[in-house]
């Protein structure tokens, strides 16, 4: 298996979460290698969002499990802009380092492994959601880690070449505002502005942040109101939520 050419291919079938059809023809290409290489494949079928890709290869004992997501943070036509190149010994492009080139050194070190007489099952699983959540995978990746011998999450290095052994907990919240339409013009004193309301409270949020715990909260989404002449009656954010203090996520919550 060419590994540099499968990392190509990954990254130009550009795969964002929410984009259900995009993420599945990753996961088309997913199966297709590790078929190739002799695994077992199972779908698990999702209807929101991209079906998860199980690939198992038989062997002894506990398999080792491998595990990656398909999905990326960015937008359908990023490739475009940001397309996939190779300068300098390194090579860039969108979900090059999170995660497309762990999926490719996976496929390419079980290849190697089996080449080499291994003879331990391994069970390599993709998921489609890692980046909003893992809403989906979360039970299946843990049912399947206890079946597991050994356990490898395969993130990326940091740029420094530091390899991730932990990670932050992470949660998140919606907040809604409801107000009351009215024309900007003409009754504009009868109006209640739900957007002004969630400024103050976009502010409070960022607030809660506190560096010296490691706690932050990113209001990272905002939608609301329709045309400019109108008091807008809605408006709704999403907010993303890390901590490293279990603790920590009494206190947000209790201020949320």
């Amino acid at each position: 298996m060419d590994t540099k050419s499968l990392l190509k291919r990954l990254v130009e079938t550009e795969s964002p979460s929410h984009e259900k059809a995009a993420v599945d023809r990753v996961g088309a290409i997913v199966a297709e290698e590790a078929r190739k290489l002799g695994a077992e494949i199972e779908v698990v079928p999702n209807k929101e969002t991209g079906d998860h890709v199980i690939a198992r290869w038989k062997g002894d004992g506990k398999p080792i499990l491998l595990v990656c997501h398909m999905d990326t943070v960015f937008p359908l036509g990023t490739i475009e802009k940001f397309p996939y190149q190779e300068e300098e010994g390194k090579i860039k492009g969108p979900g090059v380092s999170d995660m497309k080139a762990s999926i490719a050194i996976s496929l390419g070190a079980i290849e190697e492994a089996y080449k080499n007489g291994a003879k331990r099952a391994i069970t390599l699983l993709c998921t489609s959601d890692e980046e909003i959540g893992s809403v989906t995978s979360r039970e299946l990746i843990q049912n399947m880690a206890k079946e597991a011998e050994l356990v490898f999450v395969m993130e990326p290095a940091l740029l420094d070449g530091s390899l991730k052994t932990w990670r932050k907990g992470g949660g998140g919240f919606k907040v809604k505002v409801h107000g009351r339409a009215a024309h900007a013009g003409g009754d504009h004193e009868k109006g209640r502005n739900a957007i002004e309301e969630m400024a103050h409270q976009v502010i409070a949020i960022q607030k809660m942040t506190d560096y010296s715990k490691k706690t932050t909260l990113n209001v990272g989404v905002i939608h609301g109101g329709t045309v400019s002449n109108v008091v807008p009656d809605y408006a709704e954010i999403d907010i993303d939520v890390r901590i490293l203090q279990p603790e920590e996520w009494g206190r947000v919550e209790e201020l949320m």
